[in-house]
């Protein structure tokens, strides 16, 4: 019976351990959002406000908690291409990355080539269970080679799908 109460005590103190440990890594962040892309500052002339729709689909490497990385897979621009990056775990619930290079299509005389890189910072702002239910955050882009504008920057907001 001794035996039974020490083994409880300390399987109840390796719960409570895991559990800190888990809840002090962040929440998960996992599966699709549906994310409006605000336009806050820009080259190309677009008003500020101006509100495009992505998707974007993480996917976490670990079964719980906040990961090192996650896997980004975004849905979106004028033509709705898969754009892939790996973002790293800043701190707790905050994650950033640098998407691309990828072609930019300019189609303008001289923009033929054009490239883009995107640079997210995601921050969960809500979660439930461990797991992230809404997203904030930004993404400064930056164009190369497009004669009618080098850069846009967004604010974020998503939600879980």
């Amino acid at each position: 019976m001794r035996r039974l109460i020490v083994l409880m005590a300390i399987a109840g103190a390796f719960a409570l351990l895991t559990s800190v440990v888990t809840a002090g890594s962040g929440p998960r962040l996992d599966g699709k959002f549906q994310v409006d892309a605000t336009i806050k500052d820009n080259d190309f002339g677009i008003p500020q406000g101006t509100v495009t729709k992505d998707i974007f689909r993480f996917k976490s490497p670990c079964d719980s908690g906040g990961c090192k990385k996650v896997k980004l897979d975004r849905k979106g621009g004028s033509v709705e291409h898969h754009y892939k990056s790996t973002l790293h775990k800043e701190s707790k619930g905050v994650y950033k990355g640098t998407e691309g290079p990828y072609e930019y299509s300019c189609d303008i005389p001289g923009g033929q080539g054009a490239t883009f890189i995107a640079k997210h910072t995601i921050e969960v702002t809500k979660a439930r269970n461990g797991k992230a239910k809404k997203i904030e955050g930004k993404s400064n882009v930056e164009i190369d080679g497009c004669p009618a504008g080098s850069f846009i920057k967004y604010t974020l907001k998503g939600e879980l799908d």
